[in-house]
């Protein structure tokens, strides 16, 4: 793997059926060195947006049972250039399943939501830091 300069910028993708979710999570992750970009999408636009242009640094997705995001999950460890991409996923809080779910199907990483809109962005930026800054595989 090549190391890329730090100066160049990281691209998230943020996969959510809820406008107002991903609307949090953009505001919250995105930061204003310009060395993070982040595409905000819909869990039907979410393959083709991941797929497509620059290869995503981290995916933060939306996941129940409900809405396709464990799919969209397996389609990306099943994805033949995908399958290794940083993966974190929000569950709902009222559903312990859902987390051993996504750990089971490959999440790096599990977030429960409702996430407290005073919280949020505290939380999105430490999981970007750590993420795109600081973890090393990446």
């Amino acid at each position: 793997m090549t190391a890329r300069p730090e100066s160049q910028p990281r691209r998230i993708v943020v996969v959510d059926d809820n406008e107002l979710d991903r609307q949090l999570a953009v505001r919250s992750a995105a930061d204003q060195t310009g060395l993070i970009w982040v595409d905000s999408v819909s869990m039907q636009a979410a393959p083709a947006a991941i797929a497509a242009g620059e290869r995503p640094a981290l995916v933060m997705l939306s996941c129940s049972m409900r809405t396709g995001g464990f799919e969209l999950l397996r389609w990306i460890r099943t994805h033949e250039t995908l399958w290794e991409l940083p993966v974190i996923v929000a569950v709902e809080a009222n559903d312990p399943t859902e987390a051993t779910h996504a750990y089971r199907e490959g999440a790096n990483g599990v977030v429960r939501k409702p996430i407290d809109p005073g919280e949020g962005p505290e939380l999105w930026r430490r999981i970007v830091d750590y993420w795109i800054r600081l973890n090393v595989g990446n």
